[in-house]
């Protein structure tokens, strides 16, 4: 596995003989590659039910799910087939039970209990009941999405909270982009695009080129063009969404971070459809992304498919630094001064740039922080960021 590599499920001797992939076949990576602000983690490790089973954690088409591999089949049975996103799971010691933890998108996370191929399903806990019943939990809306290659987009919908009737009131719409690229959004709650929905906006959110869930070929389909191959995803999201009676297609914003971060800058500087727009702990330069970032000489190299002292050309043809001048878009800037993973200079070239350009740009530098913020920086800080963020698309939108 790795840089967008399905993870399978291999089996080997004690002393190192007969290493077998007995999912080789079985196009779904076995990891946990879901997004949420909520959660995070790559799932459970493979868990024996018997001496000839394996259960597993599985993503596929936005849906975490516990798997069933009866080795040497070459089969995989998702347990938990349900539109959800599992976080972590056990077995009983006689192998007969299940326990897990699993959310929707609408649905904080509960403790489940079920035989071990899924029947007779129990609620054990609910830490959130209290909570859910006091506050407005927007339901998603699946869109049919078609890429220009003909290929389909899976995405969903956050309606504003408050949404009137057949067109009564136009609403502005965020399409949020999320990092990797190869993880995915789907089936599990995300706390920053629920409170901006409350706050009035629909939010848009899908899986472009490059995301995991929809096999190995469109995992690495990004390889050396990012921006290029996936970029038409989201724009026919936001092209499909935009048809909508209730969306107002002249206050469109776009944000994401890391990775999706580097398609809001790349977005911002080819298109300039978007009235405003926040890059988070973004990429804006391969070139020196190589040098700096905690992976920028296994990933970077890989993933841009280049070396800056033999291919600089190629680096920075695929850079969003390289077209900042075409930018129009207002666009804030929030980075951690702590992040290794995307270096805060990625951050300072474009609002450098951007100053000198005499472009709308503004620049939030979060201190002691680093690349998760978002998910599990100090709770002050994170409440400071989202003021941040919705306030920069309340002012613009």
């Amino acid at each position: 596995t790795g840089f967008g590599r399905y993870t399978r499920v291999w089996t080997v001797k004690t002393d190192g003989s007969e290493l077998t992939n007995h999912t080789a076949d079985v196009d779904v990576t076995f990891s946990d590659t879901g997004m949420s602000d909520l959660a995070t983690g790559n799932g459970t490790p493979p868990v024996w039910i018997d001496n000839a089973t394996l259960v597993v954690s599985g993503s596929a088409r936005g849906a975490t799910s516990i798997y069933r591999i009866p080795l040497g089949k070459g089969e995989a049975e998702a347990i938990t087939a349900e539109n959800r996103r599992v976080l972590q799971f056990a077995v009983s010691d006689d192998g007969k039970t299940l326990v897990y933890v699993a959310g929707a998108i609408d649905q904080p996370f509960r403790l489940f209990a079920s035989t071990v191929r899924g029947k007779r399903k129990t609620v054990l806990h609910d830490p959130n009941e209290a909570l859910v019943s006091e506050v407005e939990i927007t339901a998603p809306i699946e869109l049919d999405v078609t890429a220009p290659d003909g290929g389909d987009v899976q995405t969903w919908l956050l309606p504003p909270h408050g949404l009137k009737p057949e067109g009564q009131v136009k609403y502005s719409l965020i399409v949020q982009i999320h990092g990797g690229p190869h993880s995915m959004y789907g089936h599990g709650m995300f706390h920053e695009m629920q409170v901006m929905a409350g706050r009035g906006y629909g939010m848009l959110f899908c899986n472009p080129r490059g995301s995991s869930g929809y096999g190995e070929a469109f995992a690495i389909g990004t390889r050396g063009a990012w921006g290029e191959s996936d970029m038409p995803d989201v724009i026919a999201a936001v092209d499909e969404a935009s048809k909508l009676d209730w969306v107002d297609s002249e206050r469109l914003g776009v944000t994401g971070g890391s990775y999706g971060g580097y398609l809001t800058n790349w977005i911002i500087s080819h298109d300039d459809r978007f009235k405003a727009a926040v890059t988070q702990r973004c990429v804006s330069n391969f070139h020196s992304f190589v040098g700096t970032s905690d992976i920028g000489f296994d990933f970077g190299i890989y993933e841009f498919d280049g070396t800056p002292w033999k291919d600089a050309e190629k680096l920075l043809r695929y850079s969003p630094i390289s077209f900042v001048d075409h930018i129009q878009t207002p666009l804030l800037i929030i980075h951690s001064e702590q992040d290794i993973r995307c270096p805060i200079e990625q951050a300072e070239q474009m609002y450098t740039a951007l100053r000198y350009l005499d472009r709308e740009v503004a620049f939030v530098r979060i201190p002691e922080e680093g690349h998760e913020l978002s998910r599990s920086g100090t709770p002050s800080r994170r409440v400071a960021r989202l003021h941040h963020l919705i306030g920069w698309f309340d002012s613009h939108l």
